[in-house]
């Protein structure tokens, strides 16, 4: 899976910030895993539902903000 291109759709208010924390709608994407490999390692996934409540993959580290 390393080096494979996946292309990666964002919508509604994605956003790169901090040490490279994607922040966005992922439900089209298939695998959150995936995609994060396909954008940069390292990186950190939130997922923020419009709810407003932060849902994160247990797989995925995060660090305190």
């Amino acid at each position: 899976m390393a080096g494979e291109k996946v292309p990666v759709k964002l919508t509604q208010s994605a956003k790169v910030r901090g040490p490279l924390i994607v922040a966005g709608d992922w439900s089209g994407v298939g695998s959150p895993k995936v995609a994060v490999e396909a954008v940069t390692l390292p990186m950190q996934l939130e997922q923020v539902p419009e709810g407003g409540k932060e849902v994160r993959d247990p797989d995925v580290p995060t660090v305190a903000r």
